[in-house]
């Protein structure tokens, strides 16, 4: 009879595999992060890891006391070197990159990368295995948290306490690639993730859509003949910067990019054009002064005045690229300093896969107004 393979569970606290993986901890190993809201008590969780999983019928339990804060720090990639020398020959399971909780989003990713493929919860998208508890299991998860983790279901912190839903009654999982895991989250945080179009801007449906009616709305405001040179500001990798090198070929472009990893990957992408320009440098640094200036997606982080920015803006067609309240708001300024709406189009929100193309695990991408402007 041939040996069952054994799953990796791995979860950021101590009672997640308990929460939200009990149904496939049977003869598992199970590996707990660490919990940065009991730094004294790193025993006592070790203690109760222990017991869960003996409850669970998982083989063994491991509680590293390693808590990871940010993505782009030695923590994490320590964190993946210790995950790789886990020895596994079934499935990995961890947390959706769509946790509201930051660090079981950041374990998520480190299994990811550690392993290139993991089964992550799916609570958005479409789930490949689907475990709806009996009520004598879920009795036994009941049970488990009422008793051995009795103290970290109320905390002093309301931030910290266990939600009413977090007792489920179905485990659902999907399998999803590092490059899925690390879309998901870069989609859903703030925090820039070090990685390669963490985004996902080159395959996106959504964002290839709004590339082209944005390029099409300057086209059929400005000829091609009479741009001899534009300023992208917020390039990124350059995703944008292609579109527009092909609707104006002649032209002249200045992508300003701040991060510089960004910077560096859009230098690669257009070393060999003569008529890009790429510059490392942040929208309060510089003029900003062109036929053509772009300011799609990128004055949500303003940080200061952001009239003070707009007033910078010398060109012949301003285009922005904003959402919700944030592009009212920026409309009012413009109007306020004397810019002409030429022309505006809607790129809806919409679900898509996070890779771009066949996938299980789904985002809403935002959506968008396009405006054209024009000084008076």
């Amino acid at each position: 009879m041939p040996t069952p393979r054994s799953n990796l569970i791995v979860v950021a606290y101590p009672s997640d595999e308990t929460l939200g993986f009990s149904t496939v901890c049977r003869n598992a190993s199970i590996l707990a992060t660490g919990d940065p809201k009991w730094p004294d008590s790193q025993s006592d969780l070790r203690a109760e890891l222990q017991r869960a999983a003996v409850e669970l019928k998982a083989t063994k339990a491991n509680y590293l006391g390693h808590v990871v804060e940010k993505v782009d720090s030695p923590a994490f990639q320590s964190l993946v070197k210790k995950l790789r020398r886990q020895k596994v020959d079934g499935r990995i399971y961890t947390h959706s990159p769509f946790d509201e909780d930051t660090l079981r989003g950041t374990v998520a990713l480190a299994a990811a990368q550690a392993f290139g493929e993991v089964w992550v919860q799916a609570p958005s998208g479409f789930a490949l295995q689907v475990n709806v508890l009996k009520r004598s299991a879920f009795a036994t998860k009941a049970r488990i948290i009422n008793t051995v983790y009795a103290s970290r279901i109320r905390t002093e912190d309301d931030a910290f306490r266990m939600p009413h839903t977090a007792l489920l009654g179905v485990e659902a999982f999907t399998p999803a690639t590092f490059e899925e895991v690390m879309h998901g989250i870069a989609l859903t945080r703030s925090e820039i993730l070090p990685f390669p179009d963490a985004w996902g801007l080159f395959s996106s449906p959504y964002e290839t859509q709004r590339y082209e009616r944005s390029c099409k709305l300057l086209l059929e405001h400005a000829a091609p003949g009479s741009i001899k040179t534009i300023l992208e500001v917020g390039a990124c990798e350059g995703s944008m910067t292609l579109h527009l090198r092909r609707a104006f070929p002649q032209a002249r472009i200045r992508a300003l990019e701040v991060h510089p990893e960004f910077a560096r990957r859009l230098h690669m992408r257009f070393r060999n054009d003569k008529q890009t320009d790429v510059v490392q440098q942040g929208i309060e640094e510089g003029p900003l002064q062109a036929d053509i200036v772009l300011l799609a997606e990128v004055l949500y982080y303003v940080e200061h005045d952001l009239a003070a920015i707009l007033r910078k803006v010398q060109a012949k067609y301003l285009m922005t690229s904003s959402e919700g309240d944030f592009d009212l708001e920026l409309a009012r300024k413009l109007s306020a300093l004397k810019w002409r709406l030429l022309a505006q189009e809607t790129v809806g929100s919409c679900f898509e896969a996070v890779s771009g193309g066949p996938g299980n695990l789904f985002c809403r991408r935002e959506g968008t107004t396009l405006r054209l402007w024009q000084p008076t």
